[in-house]
């Protein structure tokens, strides 16, 4: 994300993410882990020839990062979960 509002992309993505539960891998909390500071990175590519404008033709998805801090309410733990996708991604 070049700009400082995310895009419908980006934040459908963030909805997404935030819809899915982790559990706390050190303790036997039943509770999901809290989730702060989601944050979804859509990286893009603009591919043209010498002399053609930028165009969004010519735009190639690069990559999608969705990064994220998870805390623990039980046993306290803080975590960070780093997703990167590099696939073919469709639009929303």
């Amino acid at each position: 994300m070049s700009q400082d509002t995310p895009t419908d992309f980006e934040r459908a993505i963030v909805e997404r993410f935030n819809s899915v539960n982790y559990k706390c891998i050190l303790c036997d909390n039943p509770e999901p882990l809290t989730k702060t500071e989601i944050k979804c990175v859509d990286e893009r590519l603009n591919i043209h020839g010498r002399e053609q404008p930028k165009s969004e033709k010519n735009e190639v998805r690069s990559a999608l990062y969705v990064t994220a801090f998870l805390f623990c309410p039980q046993c306290k733990s803080k975590f960070t979960l780093k997703m990167l996708n590099q696939d073919e991604i469709k639009v929303i």
